[in-house]
């Protein structure tokens, strides 16, 4: 047969669809303009949906209780239909239909008064007027059952376990109903029976009982709770016992004792008699399973729905409560059920759901048909949580989607912001709503400071809220929401992080300002102390993370509005958090700080703020400034620092102190020195530079000769410019020396020695011998430098010094005669004889004086002819000797055998051409040539080249003619050709001429068959 469960949609409470709609908007009093569009092209779909269920009942239906995903239907023809419900589909489970039971038999003439089904779904109790169930219990006999209160950790398959049983007449007993059975219903059930309680005169038929067993007590306790309402009276029983004992519920009663005087009473309307006494009006609502401590109680009254958190505290577990009223017109419902936000209240003509937060009517769906008759009941299963209305033909399942969707809305609109924001969190838009309206109960309520938290955190106008604070002068609490905006911008949001920074920072320094004017006037420590409190405020905002980094690309910004407001102080501080040291630098140049710029120049500089800023420092600071570059070794760049060393310099001239001049130049000749000595300086600008202050007399002139010396006299070594350090000599001024006899002499040293190194021997000789006296030394020492190549100029170079040697003698003859001798034998190689400077001696001068010098050169000559007469006799002997062989080689012969091999190829040796050398090593003429082809040089390669294809063509037109070419008269052009192959090829043997020697160093395997070599031997 058809699952009666088979369902079809009947959205009858769905909203229209097709419109533009926002999302849970709120009043527009408490929403300012935000960041946020809302707009879904349809309405969200209603809470509770009903879906009517594909099902005709034979007879009306009286009762539908569900649980433990089952429902059970009472009809009034005594016919009770039982449908196991599939949790994922949600129609009946299984093809068999639901499970029928018969009661008519047992109640023949009465009707079913109450339907009680366990949570669990396992077990089920009906009333009816005389018979409680359909295998009559005794002990139950006479009592109509109006209350059932189920176990749900006590309940098993066999056996309801413990539970309490009120009755129309006040009465609640404990029982326990449990047997071996098959099947739903069984006999001999009857377990336990006892009466606990009973409520007294005036209490009225018992309507609902709920219990439930509370562990979340301290140590080893568990808290028992029963709650039991009549019509307008609620009683609570509240007894601990240990968790290891397993107490029957009648001892809850017996530990709180009579229950007479211990209930919660509203005055009821109308005295109902029994048989009209609306079935279980007390409702419970758990957030966990069947088993755990509800959260909210519910409870039909005259008055409205009374509605309670469950708060196990002491004898109580009623918490802050209240009376929902019913709706306009509608009075006591004939059921109700209870969710987490709403309670269902079922009238005979419409379902209608009350919010149980804020008393609003949210849900009213009108069932009125012929077809469905009157509205019966709700009920809530408690496992699936799936809610069903019944009417008397029909049957309803309610869908509850997303109930606590709109809760948020309710809990800001009754200042539970809190609760609001719990609820909204997965909501982005509700979220910022519900911050936005706590932040405007905070600015309302004057805490502008708190407000302005919140505001930070809204998507609310940015120049909205900034106006508010400011219309209300609070510029406290408009920099605490500017600060708190800045921490919520993003990296990607970086123009507005610039404006909250540069307008925060504007209204501290405005408050600084003011301080600081007030402390002017005002000599009392309590302004100044907040003066200097407010710049540290000013120091720490600066140095925040957010703050660097939102004006990392425009610190100038910055830098413009400290200098503004003259906070010279901490706009250093700020280039320094920034790590702008080039700022610091320039600040503290600037205003003279010249220690403190050295400071951070050695700590913190850049190889070009070194470049940028060492002239300053120079001027105003020369020994820690020279200090400070020598400790940089070679991380500077020496050449580089020319250009600010002359500035330095021309500060210094500018300034008209000499002293201070003298000072600067000796501590740049101490620099410049440590980078000629120890980082080997070769730039040619920084070594003009060194001799221009070597030559400024700042120092001793010695020390400019000793450098000029050190750098030697050859003009491809020096490194400074000659033509610029002999014009920079040319120019001293030595009289303002104090030593000008010294410093014309080291002057004139300086310049022989330039004039050296420029290859001008002859002038420097000249300005060695300038002079009284003259430097005879300086100008031996250039004579012998100069090159050796050229005799005659180094010839002409000595005679100058043999002039001014003979010419400033002076004395007797004798003396003049003593010193050109000496002079001589002074002289390198014998450059000059007696002879050569005989001219330079005054008439006067006789042969005396020279005696032993001429009887010493004529002694010299016969020795040089002597020896000229040896090397004679041994060249003709050589000479006879290289006769002798050549005579000897026009004998000489080798005999060739059929036997021989060429020692290249190994074949026969007289199959073709061949070369045989004195050292009796044979060779064919191609194989000679194909080894020697590679080590000859590119020329001889082509001119070989050239010669066999000269040859081979020669031998394909067999010509024999003789070509007379101004060589070998006589000889044809085929013999001049392989005649000069020889030359090129047989010049020497292959294994032990010139090239095989040439060759030894060289590896017998090549770099490109290296690789395969090894292969090979692998």
């Amino acid at each position: 047969m058809t699952s009666i469960l088979e369902q079809y949609e009947r959205d009858t409470s769905r909203a229209p669809r097709g419109r533009i709609s926002g999302i849970n908007a709120r009043p527009e009093n408490v929403m300012g303009t935000t960041g946020f569009i809302n707009m879904k092209l349809e309405e969200e779909p209603p809470i509770f949906t009903r879906q009517q269920v594909n099902f005709s009942p034979s007879h009306h239906l009286s009762h539908l209780v569900s649980g433990g995903n089952r429902i059970v239907l009472a009809m009034k023809n005594k016919m009770l239909l039982k449908i196991q419900i599939d949790p994922r589909t949600g129609g009946s489970k299984g093809s068999s239909g639901p499970e029928e039971i018969d009661l008519s038999k047992f109640a023949m003439h009465n009707r079913i008064s109450g339907v009680f089904f366990d949570p669990t779904g396992r077990h089920l109790i009906v009333s009816v007027s005389e018979i409680n169930r359909e295998i009559p219990l005794v002990k139950w006999k006479g009592h109509l059952i109006t209350a059932v209160g189920w176990n749900p950790r006590a309940a098993r398959d066999d056996g309801t376990g413990s539970i309490l049983v009120g009755t129309s007449r006040g009465l609640i007993f404990e029982a326990e109903l449990g047997a071996e059975y098959e099947g739903f219903f069984s006999n001999s059930c009857e377990l336990y029976w006892k009466q606990v309680a009973d409520l007294g005169t005036g209490a009225g038929p018992v309507s609902g009982i709920e219990l439930w067993v509370d562990p979340g007590l301290a140590g080893d306790q568990d808290r028992y709770c029963v709650v039991v309402t009549t019509i307008n009276r609620l009683y609570q029983f509240v007894a601990k016992f240990s968790r290891d004992e397993k107490p029957l519920l009648g001892q809850v009663f017996a530990v709180t004792g009579d229950p007479g005087d211990k209930f919660q009473e509203f005055p009821s309307l109308r005295t109902a008699p029994m048989m009209q006494l609306p079935s279980s009006c007390l409702r419970l609502f758990r957030a966990g399973e069947v088993s755990s401590v509800p959260k909210y109680l519910a409870w039909v009254t005259d008055e409205g729905i009374f509605h309670a958190e469950i708060e196990c505290k002491g004898e109580s577990v009623i918490g802050a409560a209240r009376l929902i009223p019913y709706p306009d017109g509608a009075g006591r419902p004939l059921s109700m059920a209870l969710t987490e936000f709403h309670v269902i209240l079922c009238y005979p003509d419409a379902v209608r759901g009350i919010s149980s937060l804020n008393d609003q009517l949210v849900f009213e769906d009108i069932i009125i048909s012929d077809n469905h008759g009157i509205v019966v009941g709700v009920s809530r299963d408690p496992h699936s949580r799936t809610l069903w209305a019944f009417a008397e033909m029909s049957v309803f399942r309610y869908t509850i989607k997303d109930e606590s969707r709109d809760v948020w809305c309710i809990f800001m609109d009754q200042g539970k912001f809190d609760l609001a924001r719990k609820y909204a969190e997965t909501n982005r838009m509700a979220t910022d709503a519900v911050t936005s309206c706590e932040a405007d109960s905070l600015f309302s309520a004057g805490k502008f400071n708190e407000s302005a938290v919140l505001y930070a955190k809204t998507q609310r106008s940015f120049e909205e809220i900034t106006l508010r604070f400011m219309d209300e002068s609070k510029r406290e609490a408009l920099r605490t929401y500017l600060r708190n905006k800045l921490d919520g911008l993003k990296a990607m949001e970086k123009p507005q992080s610039v404006m909250l920074v540069t307008w925060l920072l504007e209204l501290e320094l405005n408050a600084v300002g003011e301080l600081r004017d007030a402390s002017k006037f005002d000599e009392g420590a309590t302004s100044s102390e907040e003066y200097l409190a407010a710049k540290e405020v000013v120091k720490k905002f600066l140095s925040l993370q957010t703050v660097k980094e939102a004006v990392s690309e425009c610190k100038n910004v910055i830098y413009e509005l400290l200098s503004s407001h003259g906070d010279s102080e901490n706009l250093v501080f700020f280039a320094a958090e920034m790590r702008d040291f080039a700022k610091v630098l320039t600040h503290h140049i600037t205003r003279g700080n010249y220690s403190l710029a050295l400071d951070v120049l050695g700590k913190h500089g850049s190889v070009d703020a070194f470049y940028k800023h060492t002239a300053a420092l120079l001027t105003a600071a020369p020994r820690q400034t020279v200090d400070l570059l020598i400790a940089q070794g070679r991380r500077l760049v020496p050449a580089t620092l020319v250009s600010p060393i002359v500035a330095a310099l021309t500060s210094a001239a500018e300034l008209g102190d000499k002293d201070a001049e003298m000072m600067t130049i000796k501590h740049l000749l101490r620099y410049l020195n440590f980078c000629v000595e120890s980082l080997d300086a070769r730039d040619a600008g920084m070594h003009n530079l060194l001799v221009r202050l070597l030559a400024s007399g700042a120092s001793d002139l010695s020390e400019l000769v000793a450098y000029l010396e050190g750098q030697g006299r050859d003009s491809a070594s020096i490194n400074y410019s000659a033509a610029y350090a002999l014009r920079v000599c040319e120019e001293t001024d030595y009289s303002r020396m104090s030593n000008q006899a010294e410093a014309r002499k080291q002057l004139r040293a300086a310049k022989v020695i330039i004039l050296a190194a420029m290859g001008l021997h002859e002038k420097a000789v000249d300005a060695a011998l300038t002079g009284d006296p003259p430097d005879i030394a300086a100008a031996q020492a250039v004579a012998d430098d100069s090159e050796e190549d050229d005799a005659d100029r180094r010839k002409r170079l000595w005679l100058k010094i043999a002039r001014r040697v003979v010419e400033g003698g002076g004395g007797s003859g004798g003396d003049v005669a003593a010193a050109a001798v000496a002079f001589l034998n002074r002289c390198p190689g014998g450059i000059l004889k007696l002879e050569d400077i005989l001219p330079f001696f005054p008439d006067f001068a006789t042969i005396d004086h020279f005696k032993d010098a001429v009887c010493s050169a004529l002694q010299d000559y016969s020795k040089h002819i002597e020896a000229l007469q040896e090397e004679m006799e041994e060249a003709t002997k050589s000479t006879e000797l290289i006769r002798q062989e050549i005579a000897q080689f026009q004998n000489h012969y080798c005999a060739v055998g059929p036997e021989d091999e060429c020692l290249v190829c190994g074949y026969p040796l007289v199959v073709e051409g061949f070369y045989v050398f004195p050292c009796s090593h044979k060779f064919h003429s191609e194989c000679m040539s194909g080894e020697l082809y590679p080590i000859l040089g590119k020329d001889q390669q082509d001119r070989l080249n050239d010669i066999k294809r000269q040859l081979a063509a020669m031998h394909l037109r067999d010509e024999t003619a003789s070509v007379n070419s101004g060589g070998l008269s006589g000889f044809s052009r085929r013999d001049q050709l392989k005649a000069e192959k020889d030359e090129i090829v047989a010049s020497q043997c292959l294994l032990c001429g010139d090239h095989m020697i040439e060759s030894v160093d060289k590896s017998f395997i090549e770099d490109k068959d290296y690789a395969e070599a090894v292969r090979d031997w692998l």
